[in-house]
């Protein structure tokens, strides 16, 4: 097992040079304080970029003994920068399950190798060790050794399909630390979507006042109105000090699609890294407004207690 980030000490001041994110991120990293919702940059071309040409990313790697193929659920950094550092092998933290999971003994297992220009696959496993086991833990957590990159933004497929786009570089923040989450997209449907990641205006984000420290924190995100045929794509969640931007995505569908309604409300989930304690401030792209978030010593993970929605009309 591995801790999820290593300790730093949080800084007063949130100033990024662009471009050094582990996920691509949309738009530059808006500047802390009370109204860094409102003034988020725009991200309405964020996802113009074009699709990566498909790789066949070949036979998956063949589980190990006990153990069987399964999605990770989120990857994180442990950097400081926020990016997987060049020409290195590098340690990508990783980790499934969710507040509701019970694990107990569990171990991720990862294999990772590079498939084409610039794309990289990543086959995850959950083992079962022989052993007994009387607690209960939400997540299970591991790592994925990572080739030496090189600089540039690399496209993972996750077991085989679509997953997140990640940055290599050894660019330094002028100010951080920086970490960063992206929690993988759901089951696709039979019609694969496309990886063109969009930014989604989402309607709500819920998520505990006060949670530990050193564990990932899950946003419940709510989109009233998801548009008929689109998926719900990765969310990176970058955190930059005291600040924590959440960038959901959708993902357009690879064929046509016969639409009853024009969109639907589709419930989703977001991460945050493992923070240390302090209080910090949260906010989403294209939700006006912010919420606090308190890391404290003994605290357990409680449910969802505070709420962001879009204001009525």
């Amino acid at each position: 097992m591995r801790s999820w980030c290593h300790p730093v000490p949080l800084a007063a001041a949130l100033s990024l040079l662009p471009g050094c994110f582990l996920f691509h991120g949309f738009g530059d990293p808006p500047s802390a304080g009370p109204d860094a919702g409102p003034d988020l940059p725009p991200i309405a071309d964020a996802g113009s970029r074009p699709p990566p040409p498909r790789v066949d990313a070949g036979p998956a790697t063949p589980p190990p003994t006990a153990c069987t193929t399964l999605d990770m659920t989120i990857a994180c950094t442990d950097t400081g920068n926020g990016a997987v550092p060049v020409g290195v092998p590098y340690d990508l933290p990783i980790a499934l399950g969710g507040p509701e999971d019970c694990f107990c003994g569990e171990q991720i297992d990862c294999e990772a190798r590079i498939v084409g220009p610039h794309q990289i696959a990543l086959d995850s496993f959950l083992c079962i060790p022989p052993l007994l086991c009387d607690g209960c833990f939400p997540f299970v957590a591991g790592s994925c050794r990572l080739p030496p990159l090189e600089e540039g933004t690399w496209h993972a497929l996750v077991n085989g399909r679509d997953a997140f786009d990640l940055r290599v570089t050894d660019a330094s923040p002028v100010v951080g630390p920086v970490d960063a989450c992206v929690t993988l997209p759901g089951d696709a449907s039979p019609c694969d979507p496309l990886w063109i990641p969009q930014p989604e205006l989402v309607d709500q984000i819920c998520l505990p006042a006060i949670a530990p420290p050193g564990t990932p924190i899950h946003v419940a995100v709510t989109d009233f109105c998801l548009h008929c045929g689109d998926e719900i794509g990765s969310c990176e969640v970058v955190r930059t000090a005291n600040d924590v931007r959440i960038v959901p995505t959708s993902l357009p569908p690879s064929c046509d699609i016969d639409c009853i309604v024009e969109c639907s409300q589709f419930e989703s989930t977001c991460v945050i890294p493992p923070l240390e304690p302090g209080a910090y401030t949260v906010h989403v792209d294209g939700l006006p407004g912010t919420l606090p978030l308190r890391i404290e010593e003994g605290s357990g993970p409680g449910p969802a207690t505070s709420c962001l929605s879009i204001p009525e009309d």
